[in-house]
C-alpha cells in the first residue's frame, strides 16, 4: 500500500489530534490528583492545627504546577504542528518537501524554565498557573487562619 504525499499528512493530522487529546488529558488528570493531594495535606494541617503542614500545599502544588506546565508544553508544540498541518493540507502540493512527519520533529529539545514560563502565559496555558496560585492563595488563607484562631 502506497501513501501519496496528501495521505501521509492527513494521518500525520489525526495522529497530532490524538496527541493533543493525550496531553490535554494528562493536565486534567495532574489538576485533579492536586486537588486531591493538596486537599488531603491542607485538612491534616487544619486537624492537627499545624501550620507547617498546611503550608506543605504550597510545594506540593508547585510540584504539580510544573508537572502541568512541562504536559502544557508538549500539547502547544502539538498544536502548532497540527496548525502547519493544516495549512499544508488546504494548500496542497505547494509545500510538502519541507514538512518533518510526525511529532518528534515538533516537540522542545529541550524543557528549561524560560520555555515553562512562555508556556504559562501563552494563551493556551495561561490558566495553569492560575489554577495552582488558586490553590496556593487558599493555602496562604488557610495557615493564617490557623495561626491566629486555632
Amino acid at each position: 500500500m502506497s501513501f501519496t504525499p496528501q495521505d501521509i499528512l492527513k494521518l500525520d493530522y489525526e495522529k497530532t489530534l490524538a496527541a493533543i487529546d493525550k496531553y490535554d488529558g494528562h493536565v486534567q488528570e495532574i489538576k485533579n490528583w492536586s486537588i486531591t493531594a493538596c486537599g488531603a495535606i491542607l485538612l491534616l494541617g487544619l486537624k492537627n492545627k499545624s501550620v507547617p503542614i498546611a503550608s506543605l500545599t504550597i510545594f506540593v502544588a508547585i510540584g504539580f504546577c510544573f508537572a502541568a506546565l512541562i504536559c502544557k508544553t508538549f500539547l502547544i508544540a502539538a498544536w502548532t504542528h497540527a496548525k502547519e498541518l493544516e495549512s499544508l493540507i488546504r494548500d496542497g502540493q505547494k509545500s510538502e518537501l519541507r514538512h518533518q512527519f510526525g511529532l518528534v520533529w515538533a516537540s522542545p529539545q529541550r524543557l528549561t524554565l524560560k520555555g515553562l514560563g512562555r508556556t504559562a502565559v501563552h494563551p493556551i496555558g495561561w490558566h495553569v498557573p492560575l489554577f495552582f496560585g488558586l490553590i496556593i492563595v487558599v493555602t496562604v488563607v488557610t495557615d493564617i487562619y490557623i495561626f491566629c484562631f486555632l
